[in-house]
């Protein structure tokens, strides 16, 4: 039985969007963190930036992504499902825009 896994929502040259999911009954134990920790260490040896996009109210999920090193980048408009999200970005590096 899977406890949690990760991988990339989609990628460019230069950026990679990390997604995370986590099974309820192992929610909390670090499973989450250590599969981010694992992709993101594979996207930065790649030579890419890693993202992090989470809707506004998911708290569990914005404490994971700031536990791993990312850095809020402020409330953004994606098309996802009609639901403000926020991107976190990794530290050193800027969003195309910025």
């Amino acid at each position: 039985e899977v406890a949690a896994e990760a991988g990339v929502n989609w990628r460019s040259p230069h950026f990679a969007e990390i997604y995370v999911w986590t099974a309820r009954q192992a929610r909390g134990r670090g499973w989450g963190k250590a599969v981010v920790e694992a992709c993101v260490a594979l996207i930065v040896r790649s030579g890419a930036q890693p993202l992090y996009i989470v809707p506004e109210d998911n708290e569990p999920s914005i404490r994971l992504a700031e536990s791993v090193g990312f850095v809020d980048t402020g409330a953004r408009e994606f098309a996802v499902e009609g639901v403000a999200r926020r991107g976190y970005g990794w530290p050193g590096r800027r969003w195309m825009g910025d």
